[in-house]
């Protein structure tokens, strides 16, 4: 959690309910009566937007359940470094009880000795439509993140070996299962609270390790109704668990996973937050005796009583300004147009040799994303804010790491619409990157 940084958000949409969390120990959960799963009048969307921009709200990540998002894997039986998308889409037909849109499927491909480790995502694309149009008319800077995910960074900061962790959806009767290892998801399945659906989910572990996965965390709710023999369980309570890393005791464990820092990063900044304590200390009792009698009662817009619980305005802090360092004009840049708006590549590409580069090949993105994404090799991790101040449309893209050995220095791939600005219509959300 930065201390110099602006509010983290996350926004969790429920089927009755949107509840927002904030990365703060007081009034840090919002809890709007408004279903985004479904479609929505215009004025519903334009109170909560206007709600948000009031208390300026500029992004946020998005926690998708995955009953709407499955992880699932398979292995291939041969040593591969490319697959056919076909191939995978009907590989995955058999795992979920939807229609796969093929464009709604992504997969990574795991070195297993002689044969892959084909790790596969599947978007209920039907499911999904409502919502990513509602978020589209919030103008936030949105990234995803399935719930999963930020469970398995959560549990890992604590365990090294792989591991499972079942978590309550949505739903009063039903549970995810993730089999995790260091930070990554490798497989997930809703289940409902039956002993044998259980032991079939932990054998089937064994297709990805050496042996099968016996460490199990439960949550206190489910662990009396499991008895599982041969297996190491460790029982958790979300409040417990979120004091344990340092939260505050009220945010549910997928939110922590995306607001916490891990502890081990903790105790290098400590000189800066004694500073910064005390000279926030100092401050604090200065503003304090000028303005606590007129702020008693002051709180944020209340747009519809029924619709949220007022909390107090949310200033963001400043941001440390970014050197931006200009990388030679020799490099090889790509562009990859990820929307279904013909054209959006060949603009960037002018732009790039407009600024000198003179190796810009330009190609159609396999995957879809919401937003912008700027991919470089290390060596020129700091020419990032140079890009983004030059591109017209990546001022806000999300910067990631190529491999040393890539073809290209550079890649940039366009997600949102260049001329508005807003993420393509048939854009599937691109969830946070596990390692």
């Amino acid at each position: 959690m930065s201390l110099f940084g602006g509010q983290k958000v996350v926004i969790w949409p429920k089927a009755k309910t949107l509840d927002i969390y904030l990365n703060r120990h007081d009034d840090n959960i919002l809890s709007f009566d408004i279903n985004l799963w479904q479609t929505l009048p215009d004025t519903e969307i334009t109170r909560l937007s206007q709600f948000l921009k009031s208390n300026h709200f500029t992004s946020a990540t998005v926690l998708i359940e995955d009953d709407i998002v499955f992880t699932k894997s398979f292995i291939y039986d041969q040593a591969v470094t490319t697959l056919d998308p076909k191939e995978v889409v009907a590989l995955s037909k058999d795992m979920v009880s939807f229609d796969i849109d093929p464009g709604s499927v992504t997969f990574e491909l795991i070195p297993r000795g002689d044969k892959t480790l084909v790790s596969t995502r599947i978007f209920n694309q039907k499911k999904l439509a409502p919502l990513l149009k509602n978020l589209s008319l919030l103008n936030l800077k949105l990234k995803y993140s399935a719930v999963s995910e930020s469970l398995a960074k959560v549990f890992s900061g604590f365990y090294q070996e792989p591991f499972f962790v079942f978590y309550p959806l949505d739903s009063d009767s039903e549970y995810i299962a993730a089999l995790c290892s260091k930070g990554k998801v490798y497989f997930t399945s809703p289940i409902k609270k039956a002993l044998p659906e259980v032991k079939k989910i932990i054998n089937y572990s064994k297709s990805y390790f050496s042996t099968h996965v016996s460490k199990v965390f439960l949550p206190e709710t489910i662990a009396a109704n499991l008895d599982l023999p041969n297996v190491d369980k460790t029982i958790y309570t979300e409040t417990q668990l979120a004091i344990d890393i340092n939260l505050p005791s009220n945010l549910p464990l997928p939110v922590a996973g995306i607001i916490g820092v891990p502890m081990e990063n903790k105790k290098n900044i400590l000189p800066i937050i004694a500073v910064f304590l005390f000279t926030a200390i100092i401050a604090a009792v200065i503003v304090w005796a000028v303005l606590s009698q007129s702020n008693k009662n002051s709180g944020v817009a209340n747009p519809s009583a029924d619709l949220i619980t007022p909390v107090p305005t949310i200033e963001p802090s400043p941001t440390p300004e970014v050197t931006a360092v200009m990388p030679a004009k020799t490099i090889k840049l790509q562009v990859l147009n990820a929307t279904d708006i013909s054209g959006q590549a060949a603009t960037i590409k002018a732009e790039l040799v407009k600024l000198g580069f003179s190796s810009v090949a330009v190609g159609n993105s396999k995957e879809s994303i919401v937003g912008n994404l700027i991919s470089l090799k290390p060596a020129l991790s700091t020419s990032s804010a140079y890009f983004k101040s030059k591109i017209a449309g990546f001022a806000d893209a999300i910067i990631s790491e190529l491999k040393a050995n890539s073809t290209y220095d550079v890649v940039f791939t366009i997600g949102i619409d260049l001329k508005t600005g807003q993420p393509s219509a048939t854009a599937t959300p691109q969830l946070t990157p596990t390692e």
